[in-house]
């Protein structure tokens, strides 16, 4: 499947940055401090839709070509209803991504975080997670309901920031097959596990903590500004037909 990806020069830019920003003073707050966010979701679910490509039928400036318009019969297309702006937003399509970013400070013995849905089907979704910090001892978790699958994120060596807590996965993937999949109202046909990733950050110290700088970001792959390189075994989640892969930072 081809699709024309938005420039991601900002993206770049800010991973390349993203330890040596100054602090905004944002406080103890139940969600991450943001400074911009990027929905980038395709209405249409291709993997799911029965004709369906964005050269023959998909947007501008693609357009329907002939002879392949004719096959082309969005009755038969699923769509994703979940997409932005529902809180939180569900990546889908193959290409669908959501990322957010942002720095701050986090409050004593506080605990910061955000979800981004997934619905799981037969797309391969990537999660990726790199968070600087002047202390080892924050405590960052990925957690994935209803796999009840929980990562944690050890710290690292950052660059212009002391640490840095880098994390990346593929998952969960599910099988047309498997019995776990279900119905996605109002998808016109569509099935998924709809999932919620959550990203928590927890200042352990009685002090706060800034900077703290975020990047949490799920959706299709991108090298070039993934903070993860090298693919590990595969993960699969008990009393789950899910799996999954995991990436060493």
């Amino acid at each position: 499947m081809i699709r024309r990806q938005l420039p991601l020069i900002l993206a770049v830019i800010w991973i390349a940055a993203l330890f040596g920003v100054r602090s905004v003073v944002a406080g103890p707050t139940p969600a991450l401090f943001y400074e911009w966010s990027e929905h980038y979701q395709f209405e249409v679910v291709s993997n799911q839709s029965p004709n369906y490509t964005t050269y023959n039928c998909g947007y501008e400036p693609f357009g329907p070509t002939p002879p392949a318009q004719d096959n082309c019969d969005p009755s038969l297309w699923v769509v994703n209803p979940l997409r932005w702006p529902n809180d939180p937003p569900c990546v889908w399509d193959g290409d669908d991504r959501v990322q957010r970013n942002g720095w701050g400070q986090i409050g004593g013995q506080a605990t910061v975080s955000d979800s981004i849905c997934i619905l799981s089907a037969n797309s391969f979704h990537h999660t990726h997670v790199l968070i600087g910090a002047p202390v080892s001892s924050l405590v960052v978790t990925l957690h994935f309901e209803p796999q009840d699958v929980t990562f944690t994120v050890p710290p690292g060596p950052g660059a212009g920031s002391k640490y840095g807590y880098r994390f990346c996965l593929t998952g969960p993937v599910y099988h047309m097959t498997s019995p776990a999949l279900q119905p996605v109202a109002d998808s016109n046909g569509g099935v998924a596990v709809p999932t919620t990733v959550t990203l928590s950050i927890k200042n352990t110290l009685n002090k706060a903590i800034k900077p703290v700088a975020a990047y949490f970001r799920v959706g299709n792959i991108n090298p070039s500004i993934s903070p993860c390189r090298q693919s590990s075994d595969l993960f699969h989640a008990a009393d789950d037909d899910s799996f999954w892969r995991l990436y060493n930072g």
